[in-house]
């Protein structure tokens, strides 16, 4: 019974911050930072990052910060094109299922 609670709570958490996921919050320099290499992924099939051509090869190789969410913007991008709501989307997915899930499997402990 608690799984399914669970489920319906996520369910829910999911269709109300769908709503307003282009426009709030305001455009964090982090978002285009991390979705730089994700584009450059998707479209050329090289982790870099345009915004620094030519600082040490970061335009070829860029590991600023660990690969797992530009690599999963990157099939983001891939699947549905690359802008905000896809970015913000693939965060708010990863945010509203893996976090209850984690707090459970911890909490089962």
């Amino acid at each position: 019974m608690s799984r399914r609670i669970l489920l319906l709570a996520l369910l829910v958490f999911w269709a109300l911050s769908l709503s307003g996921l282009r426009a709030v919050p305001v455009l964090h320099e982090d978002e285009s930072w991390q979705a730089s290499p994700a584009y450059k992924l998707a479209t050329q099939g090289v982790y870099g990052s345009d915004m620094f051509t030519g600082f040490f090869g970061m335009e070829r190789y860029y590991y600023a910060f660990m690969p797992l969410y530009p690599l999963m913007l990157a099939g983001a991008f891939r699947l549905w094109g690359a802008g905000l709501f896809q970015a913000r989307l693939v965060a708010q997915v990863d945010d509203a299922s893996y976090g209850p899930m984690r707090i459970y499997w911890l909490d089962e402990r």
